[in-house]
């Protein structure tokens, strides 16, 4: 299929943003185990959020 049959896009069309911020992916490596714990937690919405309730860790001072 080429270009020339596609439709255009609609304005307000596609998956809504979650933030009005910008996202990127991480792939982390764990067990199918692992995996489906996370599922039942919740996902990545649960992850999101986990990050966003955690406290910043104390900032490392560079050696030298």
């Amino acid at each position: 299929m080429t270009d020339i049959h596609r439709k255009p896009r609609k304005p307000g069309s596609g998956r809504k943003a979650i933030y009005d911020a910008p996202m990127g992916r991480v792939n982390l490596p764990m067990t199918a185990v692992q995996r489906a714990k996370l599922m039942r937690l919740g996902g990545a919405a649960w992850v999101r959020q986990q990050i966003d309730v955690s406290p910043e860790p104390p900032r490392q001072e560079a050696a030298g």
